[in-house]
C-alpha cells in the first residue's frame, strides 16, 4: 500500500490515508495468478503531501477520478477470493498497521476482518541477512542481496513492489521456517498487541515489575545493591548516586523502563560516579 500522511482535522490527529492499494496473487507453486492496482480518492485531505507526488509519481489529478477507500478494500477483498488457508504479506507490518487505521478513522471498524492469517515478508527475509545491528533493510536493498533486478519495475508503487515481494519469497520460500512467521489474526490478541505503542515508563509506582527486577550489582566487587526507591527522574530514566556499602565506592545507577505489550524492558547502566567539575 502506498499512502500519504495528512490530519483527520475532525479528530485533530494525523492519518497515513491510504492512496494505492496493490497487490499480486500467486499459487501453492508461488506462480503469479493475478493482480490487483486501485488508487484511492482521499477524504481528508485534497492535495497530496509533495514528498509523496515525488515518491510515487501519484499526482492529485490521478485521485480525483479514484474510487473512495470503502469501494476499492471491497472491491480488493472480492480480488482476492481468500479463505482461511491464505496468508496475506506485506513488506513489514507498516502496511497492516496503516490499513487498521485506515478500517477505524474510514470505517469505524477496528478490525482488518478479511484477513485470516499474515506474514511479514520483511521480518522472513531478515531472517537470512545479517545486518549491522540488525537494522531492518529496504526491498529494493533486500532485491540486490538476492540478485533480483527491480530495474523493470516501478518501486513505490504498490503492485510492482508486491511482485518484487514475490519473487523473493519464491526466491527463498522454506515451508517449514516460512509457516513459523504466519500469525492468526483472529486470535483476540492479535490487532491489540499490533496497534499497541510502547512507551517509556517514568512512574515506577506504576511499573507492574518486581522490586527484585531494580536490584543491580557493584561493578567493583559484585555486591548485590537493593533498590530503595529514591531515584531521580532524569531525560526519561531513574538515576542515582549510591556508595557501596561493601567496597566504599561510589557508584551511578541509570535504569530506564520501556513499557512493551506484554513486559517491561530494563536497561540499567552502572558505573563509577565520578563528579563533574563545576563550570
Amino acid at each position: 500500500m502506498e499512502f500519504n500522511s495528512t490530519k483527520n482535522k475532525e479528530l485533530g490527529i494525523y492519518i497515513n490515508e491510504i492512496i494505492e492499494i496493490g497487490a499480486v496473487k500467486l499459487n501453492e507453486y508461488l506462480e503469479e495468478i493475478g493482480e490487483f492496482s486501485a488508487t484511492v480518492k482521499p477524504h481528508f485531505t485534497k492535495k497530496l503531501n509533495p514528498y509523496f507526488k515525488k515518491l510515487t509519481k501519484i499526482s492529485d489529478k490521478d485521485l480525483k477520478i479514484s474510487e473512495n477507500f470503502s469501494t476499492v478494500i471491497e472491491n480488493f477483498i472480492t480480488w482476492c477470493e481468500a479463505d482461511k488457508s491464505t496468508v496475506f504479506l506485506s513488506w513489514s507490518d507498516t502496511d497492516l498497521h496503516v490499513l487498521v487505521e485506515n478500517y477505524n478513522q474510514l470505517l469505524k471498524r477496528e478490525n482488518v476482518d478479511f484477513i485470516k492469517r499474515y506474514a511479514d515478508l520483511q521480518k522472513y527475509i531478515m531472517s537470512f541477512l545479517k545486518t549491522e545491528n540488525n537494522n531492518q533493510i529496504s526491498l529494493t536493498a533486500a532485491a540486490e542481496q538476492f540478485s533480483l533486478s527491480t530495474k523493470k519495475f516501478e518501486m513505490h508503487r504498490a503492485t510492482d513492489d508486491s511482485k518484487v515481494c514475490g519473487q523473493l519469497l519464491k526466491k527463498t520460500f522454506e515451508n517449514e521456517k516460512f509457516s513459523k512467521y504466519i500469525r492468526n489474526t483472529e486470535n483476540p490478541l492479535f490487532y491489540r498487541k499490533l496497534v499497541f505503542k510502547p512507551y517509556i515508563i517514568t512512574d515506577l509506582k506504576k511499573a507492574k515489575i518486581e522490586q527484585e527486577q531494580l536490584f543491580y550489582t557493584c561493578p567493583f566487587c559484585k555486591n548485590k545493591i537493593k533498590f530503595d526507591g529514591k531515584f531521580n527522574r532524569k531525560f526519561k530514566a531513574f538515576c542515582e548516586i549510591r556508595q557501596c556499602k561493601n567496597c566504599k565506592n561510589k557508584i551511578a545507577a541509570t535504569f530506564r523502563l520501556k513499557q512493551n505489550f506484554d513486559s517491561v524492558q530494563i536497561s540499567k547502566r552502572i558505573k563509577k560516579y565520578v563528579k563533574q567539575k563545576e563550570r
